[in-house]
């Protein structure tokens, strides 16, 4: 779990949604990594269909990220009770 929440694609993945769910000032253009190839970068207008639609795609990989935490969070959990019964 370590090893994947500092898995460099996916601070890259975090680091871009945040920065794009928090651009609201400064120039119009952003340029930004694109979510499904991260050596590709997108550039776009801010608050346009692009940009409202690579943050979708960005929300979507967070979310299959969390989904995947969770299931392995609660198969060690599972795991510590078995080997650890109280």
């Amino acid at each position: 779990m370590n090893i994947m929440k500092k898995n460099p694609a996916h601070k890259v993945t975090q680091r871009n949604l945040k920065y794009l769910e928090e651009k609201r000032f400064g120039s119009k253009d952003i340029t930004v990594d694109s979510p499904e190839d991260l050596g590709v970068k997108l550039s776009m207008r801010r608050n346009s269909l692009e940009f409202k639609n690579t943050i979708l795609r960005y929300r979507e990989k967070q979310t299959e990220f969390n989904e995947h935490m969770n299931v392995l969070t609660s198969r060690r959990k599972r795991l510590i009770k078995q080997l650890f019964p109280s």
